[in-house]
């Protein structure tokens, strides 16, 4: 799954034996050097044998005594603390910056009992020498979301499903999808009341963090289906259409007699196109063909 920011793990070890190469190296690194001002990742801080497999040259080697950044540059690792006012909130366990430019949209913050919690870069005040300071209370901290891998979540998302959509049927028209603790779902359901339960019991996940739900209401399909085909033959060509549409998990038929092969095809077309739409099975029939083409050759069928 292709995401658009890189995830910067840091090792126990922190800014020891390492060197800084330039950009962004995404995984388990020493640290970071992070612009403080513009909140944008300049260099990684790596082992010598990630810089080797990297083919990378060093641009500062950091041995025992530390290098000297240019002002207004500060490397930031796992001991790093994370400030308000005086009181330490925890320490950056990852940072994750924009795959384009390297700017910072959040930290990982792991606090005292091990939570790790998603720090948004909009709550960063400032990046010194001392720690990272935030623009929170400390209660305001512990309600921070916390975090969860992707996998976990849908992990219990399917556990979840088992009650609120207690049919297999309907969970298995449910496809879900987590991208950096966002769920989507999509496919479709038989009833806006599945839809909702669906919905609430995903939002329901530890580590969710927002929800989009482009489930179809199978009730809802035909309807949606007729409107399209009600488009495309409003044309004076096509008034003569007669088309009816059935539809059943997703897959829509369509029944009836239309003036002209090429109508057929539109009709196809724009049902197929509609969401919630998986198969159409095309049984019109153009004026001037014979009534037993579908039975010789079968329904036109075709998938999304």
């Amino acid at each position: 799954m292709q995401y658009t920011r890189l995830e910067m793990q840091f090792r126990p070890k922190g800014l020891r034996r390492g060197v800084l190469v330039e950009g962004v190296v995404a995984g388990r690194v020493l640290g970071a050097t992070i612009h403080a001002s513009a909140l944008q990742v300049t260099d990684t801080l790596v082992t010598r044998r990630q810089a080797r497999r990297r083919h990378e040259l060093a641009t500062h080697v950091l041995g025992a005594s530390k290098t000297e950044l240019p002002l207004d540059y500060v490397t930031v690792d796992v001991k790093t603390r994370l400030l308000t006012g005086r009181t330490e909130l925890g320490r950056v366990a990852a940072v994750w910056c924009d795959r384009q430019s390297g700017l910072v949209t959040h930290l990982l913050a792991r606090s005292g009992g091990g939570t790790l919690r998603i720090v948004p870069a909009e709550l960063i005040e400032r990046i010194q020498p001392d720690g990272v300071r935030l623009k929170l209370s400390r209660s305001d901290f512990d309600h921070l979301a916390p975090y969860r891998s992707d996998d976990a979540i849908a992990a219990d998302i399917a556990l979840a499903f088992e009650t609120a959509l207690p049919d297999p049927r309907a969970r298995r028209e449910v496809k879900v999808r987590v991208e950096d603790g966002h769920v989507t779902l999509a496919g479709t359901v038989s009833a806006a009341e599945e839809r909702e339960r669906a919905r609430r019991a995903a939002a329901a996940v530890a580590g969710v963090r927002g929800t989009t739900v482009d489930l179809v209401v199978e009730e809802a399909l035909a309807d949606m289906v007729e409107a399209a085909v009600a488009h495309v033959t409003a044309t004076p060509e096509l008034v003569a259409a007669r088309v009816r549409v059935f539809t059943e998990h997703g897959i829509v038929y369509l029944e009836g007699r239309v003036p002209a092969p090429a109508a057929r095809d539109a009709i196809e077309r724009a049902s197929i196109a509609v969401p919630g739409v998986r198969v159409v099975v095309n049984n019109l029939l153009a004026d001037g063909e014979p009534p037993s083409r579908a039975a010789d050759t079968g329904p036109l069928t075709r998938n999304r």
